[in-house]
């Protein structure tokens, strides 16, 4: 069995990039709300959900998988983000800040 890349049901613009590159390596892809069949886990060598963090806590109670925790640096590799990403702590935080930036924290 294939891995599956799980997408949210609302499509945005960066999700058609993930998704192509998942298709690339030769993964299935699901988007899905709250009610999932469990058996479209079963048997998976690997399942990744691409979603905000929220919505993620908001599935985690519905479907009967846990979500890990994903390290920010790690996703600098991936290419597919068509982003650069930084991880640099707060007081580390030059300002003014010399391009226009999307700051996040690495936890709630």
């Amino acid at each position: 069995m294939k891995p599956l890349l799980i997408l949210p049901q609302k499509r945005r613009p960066d999700d058609a990039d993930i998704w192509r590159a998942a298709i690339r390596r030769g993964w299935e892809t699901e988007r899905l709300g709250q009610s999932v069949d469990p058996a479209i886990f079963a048997g998976r060598p690997l399942v990744r959900y691409y979603g905000n963090t929220l919505h993620a806590l908001l599935l985690e109670g519905h479907w009967p998988i846990s979500f890990g925790k994903i390290e920010l640096a790690l996703l600098a590799e991936l290419a597919e983000t068509r982003r650069t990403i930084e991880l640099v702590r707060f007081g580390e935080i030059v300002q003014p800040l010399a391009t226009t930036c999307f700051v996040k924290p690495t936890s709630e």
